[in-house]
Parts: structure tokens; sequence; C-alpha cells
């Protein structure tokens, strides 16, 4: 498994969410993808990742790509076809989340799997630590074969190069920052949230059938109080500050998530 950290200019963030995939019992090889153009903010992200446990490579853009950019690195990272893991700066996981992510994969190969709290879920108990369902959600600390990402490649590929014409550039950060005037049309033919790069991403998912499959359980959280699109309080409208994460306390726990054979992937609620 190969993994992949998308950030820029939140030092403070990425030091949270940094400290908490050290503490995984599994490491896969990561790729640090750190977006520009750089600033001070920039060198201490760029510490924050010198400084830490975790064993890659560290690449920096010399300008702003955006994150539609920053996905397109994900998308080359996906010609290793090797199981990947990818995280924004902005979320804190249990120390088994990596391993779930890896098992989640092997039940669900054709799927996009995640195990971070979301607004809006089934309400988790004893009853469903090993269910999953399906949903529309965003996609944070989400695992996924290389071969599934090489199916979405050519729809944002698409998408990208719509969002440039109708901007008239071709610059990816201008596109993403100047999109206003064009959202009627791209809402149109893309749905109503696929003005953002999540958006984007679940409706390439929608036309190649890949379903997004969710630990009702959460093992991971969105702290991405600051950002690009957010605010404090629009991130207490969303009920984000409610999250939370579920962590296990022994081994044995995450070693009993082991496929049932007779596990079927399309059903709304799925049991491991």
């Amino acid at each position: 498994m190969i993994g992949a950290i998308l950030f820029y200019n939140r030092p403070v963030y990425l030091q949270k969410t940094v400290k908490s995939l050290e503490s995984n019992t599994l490491q896969p090889f990561w790729y640090f993808l750190q977006d520009g153009p750089p600033d001070k903010n920039t060198e201490k992200c760029k510490e924050v990742i010198q400084r830490s446990l975790l064993k890659g490579e560290y690449h920096q853009s010399e300008i702003n790509i955006s994150p539609l950019g920053q996905y397109w690195r994900v998308l080359e990272l996906a010609e290793k076809e090797q199981p990947m893991i990818i995280f924004e700066d902005d979320m804190v996981v249990s120390p088994y989340y990596i391993q779930l992510i890896e098992k989640m994969l092997q039940q669900f190969p054709n799927s996009v799997v995640t195990a971070a709290d979301y607004p809006n879920k089934p309400e988790p108990n004893d009853a469903n630590l090993k269910e999953v369902f399906t949903a529309n959600t965003n996609f944070w600390g989400y695992g996924v074969n290389g071969s599934t990402l090489k199916r979405i490649r050519p729809h944002i590929e698409y998408y990208t190069s719509f969002l440039m014409e109708k901007v008239k550039t071709n610059s990816m950060s201008k596109a993403l920052k100047n999109r206003s005037p064009a959202e009627k049309e791209i809402r149109k033919l893309f749905g109503f949230h696929a003005t953002g790069i999540d958006g984007a991403f679940h409706w390439a998912m929608q036309k190649e059938g890949i379903k997004n499959v969710t630990a009702i359980v959460p093992r991971g959280r969105y702290i991405g109080e600051r950002g690009l699109n957010q605010n404090p309080t629009l991130f207490r409208k969303q009920n984000f500050h409610n999250t939370q994460e579920f962590v296990f306390h022994t081994d044995p726990d995450i070693e009993s998530f082991i496929p049932h054979n007779n596990c079927k992937s399309d059903s709304s609620i799925i049991g491991f």
C-alpha cells in the first residue's frame, strides 16, 4: 500500500494529521504533496514532515495548482497500480484506521472505501461495529485501488478540460477559483455538487458504477475548521464539530474484521 497526504499552508492542522497517522499500526510508503507557492507557512509544513516518523517522499509545487491540480498528482500515482490511502491535512484517525481501510479494500476491491465520521449517517453502536453503508460523502482518508483510479481518470480529464474551457484558462487553479459564471452549466452537466473536486470525483464514480463504502462506526474525524471552502460558522452549521472517532483498544478488535464470503457490496447496509 502507498499513501498520499495533500496539503498547503496549514501547519497546525497538518501536525495533528501527521501525529495521528504516526500512531497507526500499518504504515504505507507516503507521498507528501504540498501545493504552492512556497512561503513561510509552507516551510513550516515541510518542517512538520521532516520531523515526523512517517517515511516517504516530499514534493513541493512552485505555483498554486489548487485542489484539482493536487488530485491530478494522485491520479498519476495510480500508475503504480497499488492500493492507496489518501488524506488531506485536516483529519485525525484511530491507530487502526489504515489497517481497517486495507481490510475494506480487500473486501470491496472495486470501491472507494473510508471509515471517517460524517454528519447525518446511521447512528453507530456496538451492534454495527462491523457494518458499512454506501453513500455520497466527502472523500477524507479514503482507500482506493490504482486500477479503480485509472477507471476514474478519463472522467476527471473531461471535467477538467470542460472547466478550463468555460473559464477560458489553461490553469487548473484559475479554473477552480473563477468557476462562478459557469456554475449553472457545470451543475447541469456534472451534478449539483460538482463545482468542487469531491463532487467531480463522485460524478466520475457514478459514471463507472463505483460505490463509496463507508464504515458506520467512525475511526476518524474531520478537523478542518478553516480552509479554502470552510470557516468556523460553516463548520458548525454542517455539524462537523460533533464528529468523533471510535478507537480500538486492542489488536484482536481490528483482527476480527474478517470479510465474509456472502457479503453483498450493492446493499445499503453491508456486514463484514
